[in-house]
């Protein structure tokens, strides 16, 4: 397995997903943008028998070849350190409750069709996957320069083999930015992204799809204005097929549906 990344240089504008600072829309949070199905989060299912857990008042990750949700294990704690503390996600922000509601209802309406429940509390016991916000690159020991940015970290995991993927989606992705605002719809659609990944999905030239490609191949202006969508019929971009897809499009609902089953 590898680590795969959306990073962005902060000046050289290729394609990054990290947008320039705004402020927070501190608007209710299921008043997110209807998707095609015009999704309600206060009426929408919630419950599902595989668990996503998003965690956002910090977690202490060690590092090893292969991660455990379970266990707080993530390969992508950086080789120069043993374990890597991750703050709680804008521990700060006065609308933090707000905000933490806005980027689960983006997560869900992009999952909706999928035998998934997304959990802000650590289930008991069972396999589950873990979605870490919080911190930046270095907060991993990563040694990224001060004007490139981190969005989100995941391993592709191609084959599906691992039910306890972990994924780390940043507050603060530029090191030398440290005030500037991820909105939650951008940090919702990075923690999509990331399971996308973990799940065996490539990347997509779709400018909203949830597998958005921001590398340097063939970049795309990804949008993170409203939830992420995963289709039927993903074109597929050169520099993009990290699990070596074959074809130029991919059925992302046929593979998430083979992982997790659909909703009853």
């Amino acid at each position: 397995m590898v680590l795969s990344l959306l990073a962005g240089c902060g000046d050289d504008g290729g394609g990054a997903m990290i947008d320039a600072p705004k402020a927070i829309d501190a608007a209710a949070a299921d008043a997110a943008p209807d998707g095609p199905t015009s999704f309600n989060c206060a009426t929408a299912p919630t419950g599902g028998t595989h668990k996503i857990f998003l965690a956002f008042e910090g977690v202490t990750l060690t590092r090893a070849a292969v991660s455990d949700a379970t266990q707080n294990l993530a390969a992508q704690v950086d080789s120069s350190t043993t374990t890597a503390t991750i703050p709680a996600w804008k521990a700060a922000a006065g609308n933090r409750a707000v905000q933490i509601q806005a980027l689960v209802c983006a997560m869900r309406e992009s999952l909706l069709a999928y035998d998934v429940e997304l959990v802000t509390a650590r289930p008991a016991s069972g396999n589950y996957e873990m979605v870490v916000f919080g911190g930046g690159p270095r907060d991993l020991g990563l040694s990224v320069p001060s004007s490139s940015g981190i969005a989100m970290l995941a391993v592709n995991d191609c084959t599906n083999n691992n039910p306890r993927d972990v994924v780390w989606v940043a507050e603060r992705p530029v090191p030398s930015m440290p005030t500037l605002e991820v909105m939650p719809i951008e940090s919702a659609n990075s923690a999509t992204a990331g399971i996308g990944i973990g799940d065996g999905l490539a990347s997509s030239k779709s400018a909203a799809n949830c597998m958005c490609y921001t590398g340097n191949d063939e970049p795309v202006l990804c949008t993170s204005t409203q939830a992420c969508q995963l289709t039927t019929s993903s074109p597929i971009p050169m520099g993009g097929n990290y699990c070596n897809a074959a074809g130029t499009t991919e059925n992302q609902v046929a593979k998430l549906t083979a992982r997790y089953g659909m909703r009853p």
